[in-house]
């Protein structure tokens, strides 16, 4: 019994501190680190900013332009 002890405290020092995370700090690890759900979170930004740009595309066009001259008359 005493060398199991020894044995399982031995393991235990020998793989060094746990690193508790929770369930949120893991997910969030997971999917910042994943080249997958990046890509994904990517290519869903370019679809939201179509829609805006649609409506900006559709919205009424204005312009404005004007002249001015000055002219010297000595007759």
């Amino acid at each position: 019994m005493r060398t199991l002890m020894v044995s399982f405290l031995a393991l235990s020092l020998a793989t060094g501190p746990a690193a508790a995370d929770t369930l949120t700090e893991a997910m969030v690890a997971a999917s910042e680190s994943n080249p997958t759900l990046a890509a994904q979170r990517q290519r869903l930004n370019a679809t939201r900013e179509a829609l805006p740009q649609a409506w900006a595309a559709a919205l009424p066009q204005i312009s404005i332009s004007g002249s001015a001259s000055a002219g010297d008359r000595d007759s």
